[in-house]
């Protein structure tokens, strides 16, 4: 890219022309023209703002998300501990659900009845 001098001056006066025509891409040709700078800030009073309010929802977004990942960690951290519990408690009353399963007996050790 470089200065619009070196493009020669029939380049830069459409440029700017261009420039005012499309005032929604101001904000990426404006470090490209340095001889209508001037003109820019008149055509594109927005301009600035828009830097200032792009930049504010930048740092939003990066505050999001940060919030995102620490949430995620967190539940990652959850999610280990939770199953590591699962894993301490089977290891340790596993032996209850073996017995359960391995033991013959009559299934319907209770029966309802109506008095």
């Amino acid at each position: 890219t470089g200065s619009l001098s070196a493009l020669g001056q029939s380049q830069s006066r459409y440029l700017c022309r261009q420039l005012r025509r499309q005032a929604s891409d101001c904000w990426q040709l404006q470090s490209l023209c340095e001889t209508c700078e001037d003109y820019l800030l008149k055509e594109c009073p927005s301009v600035q703002q828009l830097h200032s309010e792009m930049e504010e929802m930048y740092m939003l977004l990066n505050a999001s998300r940060q919030q995102y990942d620490d949430r995620l960690q967190l539940v990652q951290r959850h999610t280990a501990d939770t199953q590591r519990w699962f894993s301490n408690m089977d290891d340790k009353y596993g032996w209850v659900s073996q017995l359960s399963s391995s033991t013959v007996g009559p299934r319907d050790i209770f029966s309802v009845i109506t008095v």
